[in-house]
């Protein structure tokens, strides 16, 4: 098993917050397995972590997924989820690969594992690729698709100035 960082190490930790309320955002980069074979420096093996978003800490993520941009090599299944908290969370042993549709977006993962999370550190959103059932081919080489999740900032950073005013307005 590999940890294999893809993710952009973005913001450095904290919210791209677009208003003074903090409001939900999207948060996304494109997954590109040839350059995760390369920067491994192997094949992707059924154990690899794949860390394809950087989460800041104090964050509520509503839900996460994958879109297929590039069709690629092979059959396999795909689990999404957040580091330490539950590796398949958003996304649960779905069918993927050179059979799936570009422009296929997952749906979230059944059977009452589903729910939003609430990260209390800087945490990834977490890929993991494993053989399909029915294929005995390698697991993929090429292919590319697009990680997305729904974030918001829920730190505290209303101050007595900050609180005064909004409850003035």
């Amino acid at each position: 098993m590999a940890t294999v960082d893809q993710s952009s190490g973005i913001n450095g930790g904290t919210h791209p917050s677009r208003a003074i309320r903090k409001m939900p955002y999207k948060i996304e980069t494109d997954v590109n397995l040839a350059t995760v074979t390369t920067t491994k420096g192997s094949a992707i093996g059924s154990a690899d972590v794949i860390q394809v978003l950087d989460i800041p800490g104090k964050s509520l993520v509503y839900a996460a997924g994958l879109e297929m941009v590039t069709q690629g090599d092979g059959k396999y299944t795909v689990d999404l989820g957040v580091e330490t908290v539950d590796g398949d969370l958003f996304v649960d042993g779905v069918d993927w690969g050179s059979a799936i549709a570009t422009g296929t977006i997952t749906q979230q993962a059944l059977g009452g594992n589903y729910q939003p999370v609430v990260l209390g550190s800087d945490l990834t959103l977490d890929l993991t690729i494993g053989k399909a059932a029915e294929s005995a081919s390698a697991l993929p080489t090429t292919g590319v698709f697009r990680a997305w999740a729904v974030v918001q900032d829920i730190s505290n950073d209303l101050g007595p100035d900050e609180v005064d005013r909004d409850q003035l307005a």
